[in-house]
Protein backbone atom coordinates (compact mmCIF):
# COMPACT_ATOMS: atom_id res chain seq x y z
CA UNK A 1 0.00 0.00 0.00
CA UNK A 2 1.30 3.47 -0.82
CA UNK A 3 -0.09 6.98 -0.87
CA UNK A 4 0.29 9.66 -3.54
CA UNK A 5 -0.19 13.38 -2.90
CA UNK A 6 -0.30 16.29 -5.38
CA UNK A 7 0.59 19.90 -4.47
CA UNK A 8 -2.30 22.11 -5.56
CA UNK A 9 -0.17 25.20 -6.32
CA UNK A 10 2.37 23.59 -8.70
CA UNK A 11 1.08 20.03 -9.34
CA UNK A 12 4.21 18.51 -7.75
CA UNK A 13 3.62 14.79 -7.01
CA UNK A 14 5.09 12.80 -4.10
CA UNK A 15 4.68 9.11 -3.26
CA UNK A 16 5.18 7.39 0.10
CA UNK A 17 7.18 4.23 0.59
CA UNK A 18 5.20 1.10 -0.15
CA UNK A 19 4.20 -1.08 2.76
CA UNK A 20 3.03 -4.68 2.62
CA UNK A 21 0.00 -5.87 4.62
CA UNK A 22 -1.34 -9.40 4.85
CA UNK A 23 -5.04 -10.06 5.28
CA UNK A 24 -6.52 -13.32 6.42
CA UNK A 25 -10.19 -13.95 5.97
CA UNK A 26 -11.81 -16.43 8.31
CA UNK A 27 -14.12 -18.99 6.78
CA UNK A 28 -17.63 -18.58 8.18
CA UNK A 29 -20.34 -21.22 7.92
CA UNK A 30 -23.54 -20.44 6.05
CA UNK A 31 -26.57 -19.95 8.32
CA UNK A 32 -29.26 -22.64 8.32
CA UNK A 33 -32.54 -22.17 6.50
CA UNK A 34 -35.32 -22.57 9.10
CA UNK A 35 -38.98 -23.37 8.59
CA UNK A 36 -41.99 -23.37 10.88
CA UNK A 37 -45.75 -23.22 10.79
CA UNK A 38 -46.90 -19.70 11.56
CA UNK A 39 -49.40 -21.00 14.12
CA UNK A 40 -49.76 -24.26 16.00
CA UNK A 41 -53.04 -24.75 17.81
CA UNK A 42 -54.38 -27.29 20.26
CA UNK A 43 -56.78 -27.67 23.17
CA UNK A 44 -55.74 -27.45 26.79
CA UNK A 45 -56.34 -30.88 28.25
CA UNK A 46 -55.36 -32.83 25.10
CA UNK A 47 -51.84 -31.40 25.40
CA UNK A 48 -51.24 -33.08 28.78
CA UNK A 49 -50.53 -36.55 27.37
CA UNK A 50 -50.51 -35.92 23.62
CA UNK A 51 -48.00 -33.49 22.23
CA UNK A 52 -48.79 -30.72 19.78
CA UNK A 53 -46.41 -31.07 16.78
CA UNK A 54 -44.55 -27.82 16.09
CA UNK A 55 -43.74 -28.42 12.41
CA UNK A 56 -40.16 -27.10 12.69
CA UNK A 57 -37.40 -27.75 10.20
CA UNK A 58 -33.85 -26.71 9.34
CA UNK A 59 -31.85 -27.15 6.18
CA UNK A 60 -28.06 -27.29 6.45
CA UNK A 61 -25.41 -28.71 4.14
CA UNK A 62 -23.97 -32.12 5.02
CA UNK A 63 -20.91 -31.89 7.23
CA UNK A 64 -22.53 -29.19 9.31
CA UNK A 65 -23.58 -29.28 12.94
CA UNK A 66 -26.57 -27.29 14.16
CA UNK A 67 -26.93 -25.47 17.49
CA UNK A 68 -30.49 -24.44 18.31
CA UNK A 69 -32.81 -23.29 21.08
CA UNK A 70 -36.47 -22.29 21.52
CA UNK A 71 -37.49 -19.32 23.65
CA UNK A 72 -40.64 -17.30 24.11
CA UNK A 73 -40.80 -13.80 22.59
CA UNK A 74 -42.25 -11.08 24.82
CA UNK A 75 -44.15 -7.91 23.83
CA UNK A 76 -40.99 -5.89 23.10
CA UNK A 77 -39.67 -8.69 20.80
CA UNK A 78 -36.91 -9.79 23.18
CA UNK A 79 -36.47 -13.38 24.30
CA UNK A 80 -38.17 -14.56 27.49
CA UNK A 81 -38.37 -17.73 29.54
CA UNK A 82 -40.86 -20.37 28.44
CA UNK A 83 -43.75 -20.67 30.94
CA UNK A 84 -43.38 -23.48 33.49
CA UNK A 85 -46.65 -25.00 32.27
CA UNK A 86 -45.17 -25.74 28.82
CA UNK A 87 -42.79 -28.64 28.22
CA UNK A 88 -41.06 -29.87 25.08
CA UNK A 89 -40.62 -33.44 23.85
CA UNK A 90 -38.98 -34.95 20.80
CA UNK A 91 -38.17 -38.29 19.25
CA UNK A 92 -34.62 -39.61 19.28
CA UNK A 93 -33.03 -41.29 16.28
CA UNK A 94 -33.68 -44.58 18.12
CA UNK A 95 -37.42 -43.83 18.35
CA UNK A 96 -37.70 -43.07 22.07
CA UNK A 97 -39.47 -39.97 23.39
CA UNK A 98 -37.15 -37.49 25.14
CA UNK A 99 -38.14 -34.50 27.28
CA UNK A 100 -36.05 -31.41 26.50
CA UNK A 101 -34.88 -29.60 29.65
CA UNK A 102 -34.88 -25.81 29.99
CA UNK A 103 -31.59 -24.01 30.55
CA UNK A 104 -30.96 -21.40 33.27
CA UNK A 105 -32.58 -18.71 31.07
CA UNK A 106 -35.77 -20.77 30.77
CA UNK A 107 -35.15 -21.62 27.07
CA UNK A 108 -35.18 -25.09 25.55
CA UNK A 109 -31.63 -25.97 24.44
CA UNK A 110 -31.91 -28.50 21.63
CA UNK A 111 -29.33 -31.26 21.35
CA UNK A 112 -29.97 -32.18 17.74
CA UNK A 113 -27.58 -35.12 17.99
CA UNK A 114 -30.14 -36.70 20.36
CA UNK A 115 -33.50 -35.49 19.06
CA UNK A 116 -34.95 -34.85 15.60
CA UNK A 117 -35.99 -31.19 15.08
CA UNK A 118 -39.06 -32.13 13.03
CA UNK A 119 -40.32 -34.38 15.86
CA UNK A 120 -40.62 -31.65 18.53
CA UNK A 121 -43.94 -31.32 20.34
CA UNK A 122 -45.17 -28.99 23.06
CA UNK A 123 -47.11 -30.42 25.97
CA UNK A 124 -48.88 -28.37 28.63
CA UNK A 125 -50.06 -28.84 32.18
CA UNK A 126 -53.72 -29.57 32.78
CA UNK A 127 -55.96 -26.49 32.38
CA UNK A 128 -53.18 -24.40 30.75
CA UNK A 129 -54.56 -22.18 27.98
CA UNK A 130 -53.61 -19.01 26.13
CA UNK A 131 -55.80 -16.14 24.99
CA UNK A 132 -56.82 -15.95 21.33
CA UNK A 133 -53.50 -14.27 20.42
CA UNK A 134 -51.45 -17.15 21.83
CA UNK A 135 -47.80 -17.07 22.83
CA UNK A 136 -45.03 -16.31 20.34
CA UNK A 137 -41.99 -18.57 20.33
CA UNK A 138 -38.73 -18.26 18.40
CA UNK A 139 -36.55 -21.04 17.05
CA UNK A 140 -32.98 -19.73 16.87
CA UNK A 141 -30.20 -21.73 15.23
CA UNK A 142 -26.71 -21.42 13.79
CA UNK A 143 -24.60 -23.85 11.80
CA UNK A 144 -20.93 -24.79 12.04
CA UNK A 145 -19.04 -26.64 9.33
CA UNK A 146 -17.10 -29.61 10.66
CA UNK A 147 -14.16 -31.43 9.09
CA UNK A 148 -13.76 -35.16 8.50
CA UNK A 149 -12.27 -35.59 12.00
CA UNK A 150 -15.22 -33.89 13.72
CA UNK A 151 -13.32 -30.64 14.33
CA UNK A 152 -14.54 -27.17 13.51
CA UNK A 153 -13.74 -26.30 9.87
CA UNK A 154 -15.24 -22.79 9.90
CA UNK A 155 -16.53 -20.21 12.33
CA UNK A 156 -20.20 -20.59 13.35
CA UNK A 157 -22.74 -18.84 11.14
CA UNK A 158 -24.85 -15.92 12.23
CA UNK A 159 -28.08 -16.93 13.96
CA UNK A 160 -31.16 -17.61 11.85
CA UNK A 161 -34.59 -17.30 13.43
CA UNK A 162 -38.19 -18.18 12.74
CA UNK A 163 -41.17 -17.31 14.93
CA UNK A 164 -44.36 -19.28 15.47
CA UNK A 165 -47.42 -18.78 17.64
CA UNK A 166 -48.80 -21.36 20.06
CA UNK A 167 -52.52 -21.13 20.73
CA UNK A 168 -53.97 -23.40 23.40
CA UNK A 169 -57.77 -23.16 23.43
CA UNK A 170 -59.72 -23.64 26.62
CA UNK A 171 -62.17 -26.49 26.91
CA UNK A 172 -64.90 -26.97 29.45
CA UNK A 173 -64.08 -29.39 32.21
CA UNK A 174 -66.50 -32.20 32.99
CA UNK A 175 -68.57 -31.06 35.93
CA UNK A 176 -68.64 -33.18 39.05
CA UNK A 177 -72.00 -33.72 40.66
CA UNK A 178 -72.37 -34.91 44.23
CA UNK A 179 -75.78 -36.20 45.26
CA UNK A 180 -76.22 -36.52 49.01
CA UNK A 181 -77.52 -39.85 50.19
CA UNK A 182 -80.73 -40.20 52.27
CA UNK A 183 -79.15 -41.87 55.25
Amino acid sequence: ISAISTEASNSDVAQSNSQFFEFEFAKVSDPPVLSSSSTVEGTEDNMVSQGLPLGLGASVPSGTSLEAFIAMVNANASLAAVPDAVSLFGTSSLGSIIEIEKNSNGYFDLDLALVELDSLQFRAQENFATDENGLVFRLTARATEIDENGGQAALPSSYATTDFTLIVNQVSDIPQVDIPSDD
